[in-house]
């Protein structure tokens, strides 16, 4: 322990430290020797057995902490930086090393977001090969509903009340509020019917 904190912690009883390494405390302006007592100080913190608190410290519920180990406790904290972790937990979402989750929502760093589980679920991609979106099924070429990263679109089954256009100059046009399908003259190549 350096000379200047010997001096003024020489009585045991007044503090105990739980140090492994010699520690240094500064204070601004600086604390007064006797303001020193009974395992506290005379203004409002504390240090207990290597912990530094404020007076009014309940876990959980007020005043602020931080434990020798390097945890800490606050209430509002403003960070004028950066933050850097690799695990943690905001207003219920689990901070792991590449996702952060809560119930049925995973936004992943590599690229994914997912909702739901199993096969009832929506996900979104970034970096799949080939799929950008997927509905219904955890396999995307499983799934009744995609759109691949080149636009094209699977469904199963589809309601459409509006107007559909097919191709780039309304060669066909169909519309669900009149019941019409239109062909431009002169765009119909052919027509495939299958079994009748």
């Amino acid at each position: 322990m350096p000379a200047r904190l010997r001096e003024i912690y020489s009585d045991r009883e007044t503090m105990e430290f739980r140090q492994s390494e010699p520690m240094e405390v500064y204070a601004t302006p600086p604390i007064d020797p006797s303001q020193i007592r009974a395992g506290e100080l005379a203004v409002p913190i504390q240090m207990v057995f290597g912990n530094l608190r404020s007076r009014n410290y309940l876990q959980g519920q007020e005043g602020w902490s931080i434990e020798y180990n390097g945890d800490a406790e606050f209430n509002n904290v403003t960070v004028r930086g950066t933050i850097i972790s690799q695990s943690g937990d905001i207003a219920g979402f689990i901070i792991d090393e590449n996702t952060i989750s809560k119930n049925d929502l995973v936004l992943d760093s590599t690229g994914k977001i997912v909702l739901g589980t199993g096969n009832n679920t929506i996900q979104m991609s970034s970096v799949d090969s080939t799929y950008r979106l997927w509905i219904g099924h955890a396999t995307p070429a499983s799934a009744p509903f995609s759109v691949t990263r080149t636009g094209v679109v699977k469904m199963t089954e589809g309601d459409i009340a509006g107007i559909l256009t097919v191709g780039g100059d309304d060669n066909v046009i169909i519309d669900g509020t009149t019941g019409t399908f239109t062909i431009k003259n002169g765009s119909l190549k052919s027509i495939i019917i299958g079994n009748i």
